[in-house]
C-alpha cells in the first residue's frame, strides 16, 4: 500500500512537471507574421505578389488586396516588396513580424509610348 500511494505521488509530480515544462497545455501556435494591403491609385490590387526580399518566401493578395506572410524569423525585420502584372515593384521598406496594418503601394505601367522619344537602333 505504502508502495501504491508513493508510485501515485511520484506519477503526480512528474505530470505537473511536464505540463509546467510545456507551458500548462497551453499550445500556443501562433508564429511571427506580416500582415497588410497592397493598393494602387485606384484601390486595391488583387492577385499582387508580396515577396520578402531575397528569399522565395511569398503570398498572393486575395481579391481585397490583403496578404498574410507567416513563418518569419521572430523579431528579426524583413524587406518587402510588391508586384502585379502591368505595375512597378514597390515596396524596400523594412517591418518586423508581428506588424500588421502594411500598406504597399504599385504603381501603373504606362500603356502608351511617349511620341517624342527617338529611336535610336543598337545597330548604327
Amino acid at each position: 500500500m505504502l508502495w501504491s500511494v508513493r508510485a501515485s505521488a511520484f506519477r503526480s509530480v512528474f505530470i505537473m512537471a511536464a505540463l509546467l515544462l510545456t507551458g500548462c497545455g497551453h499550445n500556443d501556435t501562433t508564429e511571427p507574421s506580416l500582415k497588410g494591403v497592397v493598393r494602387d491609385e485606384s484601390g486595391s490590387v488583387a492577385g499582387a505578389t508580396v515577396r520578402v526580399q531575397t528569399t522565395e518566401q511569398s503570398a498572393i493578395t486575395d481579391s481585397k488586396g490583403r496578404f498574410m506572410l507567416t513563418g518569419l524569423p521572430l523579431g528579426e525585420p524583413v524587406i518587402l516588396t510588391a508586384w502585379a502584372p502591368g505595375y512597378y515593384i514597390a515596396g524596400g521598406e523594412s517591418f518586423t513580424p508581428g506588424t500588421e496594418g502594411i500598406v504597399l503601394t504599385l504603381a501603373r505601367h504606362t500603356d502608351q509610348d511617349n511620341p517624342d522619344y527617338l529611336w535610336l537602333s543598337a545597330f548604327s
